[in-house]
């Protein structure tokens, strides 16, 4: 059986559709949650393991590869901030705009 991640990112994608929950393969793969805040940082929001895997903002760097039935997404991070959106099927870039994203 598959083992994922989840993350939250409410955000309108540079192809038109509407981010809501993605699965990554990506970070830890042990069913925590995530979320991409509206201010592009990756948060644990969950997780099984409090001692190990604290919830907390990660401060994340490098490519996040998500995935959901509205599309395969690629986001970069650079020094704990989302910069850019890539759509993978599409190879489209967009840079990251607060404004795009979606109220929860």
């Amino acid at each position: 059986m598959a083992m994922y991640d989840y993350v939250t990112f409410r955000y309108r994608m540079p192809n038109g559709a509407n981010g809501a929950t993605f699965a990554t393969k990506d970070l830890q793969c042990t069913m925590d949650q995530y979320e991409v805040t509206n201010q592009g940082r990756l948060v644990r929001v969950t997780t099984t393991d409090q001692d190990e895997r604290p919830v907390e903002d990660l401060n994340y760097s490098g490519w996040l590869d998500i995935i959901s039935a509205s599309g395969h997404f690629r986001l970069e991070f650079m020094s704990g901030s989302l910069r850019a959106i890539q759509v993978m099927d599409e190879d489209k870039w967009a840079q990251f705009d607060p404004i795009h994203c979606i109220p929860s």
